[in-house]
């Protein structure tokens, strides 16, 4: 009997744990990738580019929780450019792009 039903447990799994497996992953990668985003300065005057690179910085964290996913943003930082609000946008680009 145990091994008859192997095969429904496992399917069960699959369309529970596998899918809030697939939907962690699909944000580490989407936050990976926009951390790795190098900004182009090439039309910034050289005097502005460090500051342009700073304007565009984000910091977005994410921690999976049961089966649940929460997204933090630091809304307060040391240096006066847009990390807040970039996190922020971030954030809600990330969770309205997750299908």
């Amino acid at each position: 009997m145990i091994e008859e039903e192997k095969p429904i447990f496992l399917q069960k799994i699959k369309k529970t744990i596998g899918t809030i497996d697939f939907l962690r992953n699909s944000f580490e990668d989407y936050f990976k990738a926009s951390n790795s985003y190098e900004t182009d300065t090439n039309l910034v005057p050289p005097e502005f580019a460090q500051e342009f690179k700073a304007c565009q910085k984000s910091e977005v964290y994410f921690y999976g929780f049961s089966d649940s996913i929460i997204i933090a943003v630091p809304l307060m930082s040391n240096d006066e450019n847009c990390t807040a609000m970039n996190g922020i946008y971030t954030a809600l680009l990330a969770t309205g792009g997750m299908n």
